[in-house]
């Protein structure tokens, strides 16, 4: 069914957390290294440019040159 292009999204989606695994049974597959830091999302309302942590903290201030982007 498809969706209401007017349908507001919600403000903020839980995001999923990465857990450790066994590697696959096969040669062709790869990995990716856990970098420390955040990774926020963006949410953007029309006019305003809002970072969120994973736990939904308001990082934008972290983010000086996100910021500064014409928008």
């Amino acid at each position: 069914m498809p969706r209401d292009l007017h349908e507001e999204l919600p403000r903020f989606v839980e995001p999923m957390l990465a857990r450790s695994a066994p590697p696959p049974p096969s040669d062709g597959w790869a990995l990716e290294v856990k970098w420390d830091g955040i990774r926020p999302q963006i949410i953007f309302d029309g006019h305003t440019v809002t970072l969120r942590s994973r736990r939904g903290r308001d990082c934008t201030n972290e983010f000086p040159e996100i910021q500064q982007l014409p928008i």
